[in-house]
């Protein structure tokens, strides 16, 4: 596993690729806070800066939080237990600009009692804006935790907002 790490808008963002994809996409307030948490995951994971493909990667999800509608076609390395991968199918459905609760998402999946457990699935995801756990909010509409902030999640979905609302 090889991994580096961009200044964003929203703080730091760490990529990890294993042989099999995208294996980690995640935010940090700083670069050394980011290493740390990556290799307490990943112990042998190696840090590359000069990795062009890497910092292809990198760069393209960067450009996602301010076109939050691109696609991105690499291949993703997910790892979860079947119940998170449900979910997370569940997620990648959510077009940008809207939201879903957790019941929601549990509905979907065929689990209408689970909406906790749709909670703790969210914050396993190790693929941030990837698989856009951010688009999962309370019943109510309104915020929940985030795994990588409640301030993150909120910027994610305003940028999102702005961006469906200057298409139209």
């Amino acid at each position: 596993m090889i991994f580096s790490t961009i200044k964003s808008p929203l703080g730091y963002i760490q990529v990890a690729i294993t042989s099999h994809g995208i294996a980690s996409v995640s935010f940090s307030d700083s670069e050394s806070a980011a290493m740390v948490a990556l290799l307490k995951r990943y112990p042998h994971a190696e840090e590359q800066h000069e990795n062009k493909d890497l910092r292809m990667i990198l760069q393209q999800i960067s450009d996602k939080i301010s076109c939050p509608d691109t696609c991105f076609n690499f291949r993703l390395d997910i790892r979860g237990t079947h119940f998170q991968q449900q979910v997370w199918q569940s997620i990648l459905t959510i077009p940008c600009g809207q939201t879903r609760s957790y019941s929601d998402v549990a509905v979907d999946i065929g689990y209408p009692l689970s909406a906790r457990a749709v909670a703790m699935a969210c914050a396993a995801n190790t693929l941030a804006l990837l698989i856009p756990c951010h688009r999962v909010v309370r019943r109510d509409g309104s915020l929940s935790g985030y795994r990588w902030g409640q301030e993150r999640k909120r910027f994610l979905l305003q940028r999102e907002q702005q961006y469906i609302s200057n298409c139209s």
